[in-house]
């Protein structure tokens, strides 16, 4: 099994508030049918961030085929700056048919998301995640 890139879609550098594209091909020897794909989000020191996969959202493949062009929208991830990795994985049915470690980098760069004036504080000090919250502070 196989995996083919553009140059640009291997490293995703993007900002805080940005939408995240992850475009590929999945090549195999054989014809695979039902195709599922998953990922996971990961610090450098393999904690897992996040995940998201196709089986799990219920998007179904038809056919059956050693070519399978891939594109993953995962929208506005409240993810918070720092350099992570994206691990894929290929599944038919729920038979795990292969694992590609570190597959992409992902960079993410502060950024004044809200509009106001204010750069989100590191993921050092807010975690992985910012989060929009609606405030209300009065005497």
């Amino acid at each position: 099994y196989r995996i083919e890139f553009e140059d640009s879609d291997r490293n995703i550098s993007i900002f805080c508030g940005q939408s995240i594209f992850i475009k590929f091909v999945f090549l195999s020897e054989n014809n695979e049918s039902n195709l599922g794909v998953a990922l996971v989000v990961k610090r450098f020191d393999e904690t897992v961030v996040f995940g998201s996969g196709s089986n799990v959202q219920g998007v179904l493949t038809d056919g059956s085929s050693s070519k399978w062009y891939v594109n993953i929208d995962l929208g506005k991830i409240p993810i918070n700056e720092g350099n992570y990795s994206i691990d894929l994985y290929f599944v038919t049915g729920d038979t795990q048919i292969a694992k590609f470690s570190n597959a992409i980098s992902l960079e993410v760069g502060s950024s004044d998301v809200f509009g106001g004036g204010k750069i989100i504080p590191s993921s050092k000090h807010w975690g992985d995640f910012y989060w929009e919250s609606n405030w209300n502070i009065s005497i």
